[in-house]
C-alpha cells in the first residue's frame, strides 16, 4: 500500500529543509516502509511539499493501525497521524438468481446457517454472520399457505413472512480469508407488493471493508420473491437500499 504525507509552511515564515518519515504501527514488528525518510525543500508560506511511501505489513497484519508522519530538522519537529485499514480482499462470485425455489428453502439453502429475522438462526461454523445492522423486523404472516413464504424454521407445514426493514439494510459476512469459499443467499420478498401496497424497489450491492463494490443490481418489484447468491471467500458487506417504497428488506440470508 501507499502513503503520501503532506507538509505546508502555513504562518508568515519559510520552513528550513526538512525530512518525512513515517512510524510504523506496532513498533513496525514486521512491518516495513520504503523510502525510509524524504527530504523536503525549503517552503514558502503558503507552499507545500508531498512525500509518497510504500507500507507492506507483516502477512498476518489485518486490522486498522496507526501511522504516524513525522517531519523534522534540528530546530523542530511535527507529526500527525492516520488510521489505515489493512485487509484481504475478498473472493466474490458472479451473482445467481433463482426464482423458482421461493420459500421452498430447506434443503436448498442455508446448509451451514442462515437467520430469519425474528424465528431465529443457525450460526454457521466458521463464518462471522453479523446482522446488527439489519434494522428493525416485521413479519408480514406468521401462518401463511402462499408459496412465496418461507418455510419455519422449525415447525412443519408452517410457513412466514419475516423481513428486516430500514432505508438501509445491511449484513457482514466473514469466511475467513484461509477458509473456502461459501455460497452466501438472500431470500427477497414483499410482503405488501401482492396486495397492491406500497411496491418496493431496492438496490443491493456487495461490497469490502475500504467500499471497494463487487456487484450491484436493482431488484425492481419483487412481490412473488426471489434468491440472490453470491460465492464468497473473505469478508464482505451487502447493502440493500431502499429505492421505491416503504422501506428496504430481506426475509432471510443462509450461508452454504
Amino acid at each position: 500500500m501507499t502513503a503520501t504525507a503532506t507538509l505546508s509552511a502555513v504562518g508568515g515564515k519559510t520552513l528550513s529543509t526538512a525530512r518525512l518519515s513515517l512510524g510504523l504501527p506496532d513498533g513496525g514488528l514486521g512491518w516495513a516502509v520504503t523510502p525510509a525518510t524524504v527530504k523536503v525543500p525549503p517552503l514558502k508560506p503558503g507552499e507545500s511539499a508531498a512525500a509518497e511511501f510504500t507500507l507492506t505489513p507483516p502477512p498476518a497484519g489485518a486490522g486498522r493501525f496507526t501511522v504516524r508522519a513525522t517531519a523534522r530538522t534540528s530546530d523542530w519537529s511535527v507529526s500527525a497521524t492516520r488510521k489505515v485499514l489493512v485487509f484481504d480482499p475478498p473472493e466474490v462470485g458472479a451473482r445467481v438468481r433463482d426464482d423458482t425455489t421461493r420459500g421452498d428453502w430447506k434443503g436448498v439453502y442455508g446448509g451451514d446457517g442462515w437467520e430469519l429475522p425474528g424465528f431465529g438462526r443457525k450460526n454457521p461454523e466458521g463464518v462471522v454472520l453479523d446482522t446488527a445492522q439489519a434494522g428493525g423486523t416485521w413479519t408480514w404472516n406468521g401462518n401463511s399457505t402462499e408459496a412465496r413464504a418461507l418455510q419455519h424454521p422449525t415447525e412443519a407445514g408452517r410457513r412466514i413472512l419475516p423481513s428486516w426493514y430500514g432505508d438501509t439494510v445491511s449484513f457482514t459476512v466473514d469466511t475467513g480469508a484461509n477458509a473456502k469459499a461459501k455460497r452466501v443467499a438472500l431470500y427477497l420478498v414483499d410482503g405488501d407488493g401482492a396486495a397492491g401496497g406500497h411496491p418496493r424497489d431496492e438496490e443491493v450491492s456487495v461490497s469490502d471493508a475500504a467500499g471497494t463494490v463487487y456487484d450491484t443490481f436493482r431488484t425492481g418489484h419483487f412481490d412473488q420473491g426471489f434468491w440472490v447468491a453470491w460465492t464468497v471467500k473473505g469478508r464482505v458487506t451487502i447493502t440493500l437500499r431502499k429505492v421505491t417504497g416503504a422501506n428496504a428488506g430481506a426475509s432471510g440470508i443462509f450461508i452454504g
